[in-house]
């Protein structure tokens, strides 16, 4: 990306505050180390289903923290193995819960 190309999207963010979702994956961090690249301030947000595998947290807390700054986490008030205890079932492509009441509502 030129610096021209840069410059376009920082004037397009002007003073907005940026808020990039960091999932552990490698998407997510590279999208990050591309923001801070461009010389976008930004903060990152784990949204903690708590349904993650215990070297994601680690991964997340450890390297990926050195690498990019401060992860702030953030959880809803019911995880996932509470929804889905209290519905009596996963989520499916029909009935998707989880995205919007355990990553959505609570960003808000």
């Amino acid at each position: 990306m030129s610096d021209d190309d840069a410059q376009v999207i920082r004037d397009r963010i002007g003073k907005r505050r940026v808020v990039a979702s960091v999932s552990g994956g490698k998407d997510s961090a590279a999208m990050s180390l591309h923001l801070r690249d461009l010389g976008i301030e930004h903060d990152r947000v784990f949204m903690d289903t708590g349904w993650e595998a215990d070297v994601t947290y680690d991964y997340l807390r450890g390297e990926l923290t050195c690498a990019l700054g401060p992860i702030q986490e953030i959880r809803a008030d019911l995880l996932m193995e509470d929804r889905c205890a209290e519905r009596g079932m996963f989520p499916s492509r029909r009935r998707r819960f989880c995205p919007q009441e355990l990553k959505v509502f609570p960003m808000r």
